[in-house]
């Protein structure tokens, strides 16, 4: 299952509980973080490991903000939403 199997009805649901942290999981191995939306943006930092729990940030089509222990972009078939 990705971040985005429930589409616009998760969506809403989060965005009607305004206090409600979003908390996701990293399920490769190595997950890139960058400093934008793509993978052509650069490397913000180390890569993710599998199982962290990151916070989501923002969503922009198939890439998701985070924020870990630094906040950068993933590419959003990477992660499971808690």
């Amino acid at each position: 299952m990705t971040l985005f199997d429930n589409d616009r009805q998760q969506e809403a649901a989060d965005d009607a509980l305004p206090g409600l942290e979003r908390i996701a999981r990293v399920t490769t191995p190595l997950l890139n973080i960058r400093s934008g939306p793509s993978a052509s943006f650069d490397k913000v930092a180390d890569p993710l490991k599998q199982d962290m729990r990151v916070k989501i940030l923002d969503q922009d089509a198939s890439w998701t903000k985070v924020r870990f222990s630094t906040e950068g972009w993933v590419s959003s078939k990477y992660l499971s939403k808690l």
